[in-house]
């Protein structure tokens, strides 16, 4: 793994003197762009069906896919901002 993409997480206790590294909502949804191929794909991303209803941190999410230097991360990232606004819309109708 590129230390540049070794962000995003959290030691928490998984059983008692056990502990392990987790990912916050936002590298979890990094990882899975930047690993999937064709993660830009606008249909992928609809069938993702995200929830925003969880605490996610835009400007953290933002950061870390520009720490990604992915070019296919920035596209999925721009068109779940996209769907985000669609969603936004269609749920103030």
């Amino acid at each position: 793994m590129q230390q540049r993409l070794f962000f995003g997480f959290a030691e928490r206790e998984v059983a008692p003197e056990q502990s392990a590294l987790v990912a916050g909502p936002e590298k979890a949804l990094i990882d899975l762009l930047y690993l999937t191929p064709e993660s830009d794909d606008a249909d992928y991303l609809r069938e993702l069906r995200l929830e925003w209803d969880v605490p996610f941190d835009d400007d953290v999410f933002h950061a870390g896919v520009e720490r990604t230097k992915s070019r296919k991360v920035a596209r999925a990232a721009r068109r779940i901002r996209e769907l985000r606004a669609e969603e936004s819309e269609y749920i103030s109708l």
